[in-house]
């Protein structure tokens, strides 16, 4: 069983009177690929910022661990040192400086006292020629497309041998081909022992790697699973039902409506949630028979044959 590398403990984060983080907690076991999903754009820059140093410990409340052990990150070294090396959706190079400068830009090889150039230039052949690029005829940062400075920044990770990679919606600016190109790269990778966080909005692609999922809605983490459990547009469907309820009230018309009982609707109100069938029992204190009947009469009532049925037919009903 895989021991947890990263986690984060009920971290609560405001901004301009605004909870951007709600209580939010994660964990992240070795060497997996982690999708966190949101809506809400402002969250995930949070998060981002509380696991990278940009927000000092004291500007938010909760934990973060790294192997079981409490840091306090009051700055990106703070962070990187701890192992964590983030990759924006549009990472920031010096224009004015080569490839392989920028690839070591404050974690040059030393040699009594001056950097070590010719080491530099080795090590810059070897994880570019690794990343896949060819730079034969180009030199300069400027004559990069985004997706080649995104594998630059990958390879920044390398030479800081960072175990823990934090990504930035990073795929929701490329092209189809370049998407699976760097989906292999970060299976590869993973596969080699690196954990990835990746955060962002765009589902289908990621979950076709990831190996769990977890949801954040209203800055709060809602729901973490495994990635074979849930599809893409269970999800994304489950997070706009659970959007829109609130300026729908409750589903209580709905399940009038369908001649729900109590008890079903509290199994139904759980299986928007993304709650297993297992957490359903351990909540609600059922068998495992108990919750498949309850589901099984769900169904039956609403005329559907599987949860992404139950799903549009939830949401067609509280957007009309």
């Amino acid at each position: 069983m895989k021991n947890s590398i990263l986690e984060m403990r009920e971290i609560t984060k405001q901004t301009n009177d605004i909870r951007v983080l709600n209580a939010f907690s994660l964990q992240v076991k070795q060497g997996d690929i982690h999708a966190v999903v949101s809506d809400n754009h402002e969250s995930i820059s949070a998060m981002i910022k509380v696991l990278c140093g940009i927000y000092p410990h004291e500007s938010y409340s909760g934990d973060i661990l790294i192997n079981g052990n409490r840091k306090i990150f009051n700055s990106i070294k703070d962070s990187e040192e701890a192992g964590i090396g983030v990759i924006y959706q549009k990472p920031f190079f010096c224009k004015s400086m080569s490839i392989t400068q920028n690839l070591f830009l404050g974690n040059e090889y030393n040699r009594f006292g001056f950097i070590d150039q010719k080491r530099c230039q080795k090590e810059a052949e070897r994880i570019i020629a690794d990343l896949n690029l060819d730079f034969k005829k180009r030199g300069r940062i400027f004559e990069l497309s985004l997706f080649e400075k995104q594998k630059l920044a990958i390879g920044r990770n390398l030479i800081k041998n960072s175990g823990i990679w934090v990504l930035e919606d990073i795929i929701s600016v490329l092209t189809e081909e370049e998407i699976d190109d760097l989906l292999d790269l970060l299976q590869a990778y993973g596969n080699k022992g690196i954990t990835i966080v990746y955060v962002g909005h765009r589902l289908k692609d990621i979950l076709r790697i990831a190996d769990t999922v977890t949801v954040m809605q209203n800055g709060k983490d809602k729901l973490s699973e495994a990635a074979k459990n849930y599809m893409e547009d269970d999800l994304r469907i489950s997070m706009i039902i659970k959007n829109e309820l609130p300026k729908y009230g409750s589903l209580d018309s709905f399940c009038a409506n369908y001649d729900i009982s109590r008890r079903e609707n509290e199994v139904l109100l759980l299986l928007i949630d993304g709650k297993s069938y297992k957490e359903i029992c351990d909540q609600l204190f059922l068998s495992l028979n108990t919750v498949k009947k309850h589901v099984s009469n769900i169904y039956q009532k609403i005329k559907v044959n599987s949860k992404r049925e139950l799903l549009n037919a939830i949401l067609k009903y509280i957007k009309n």
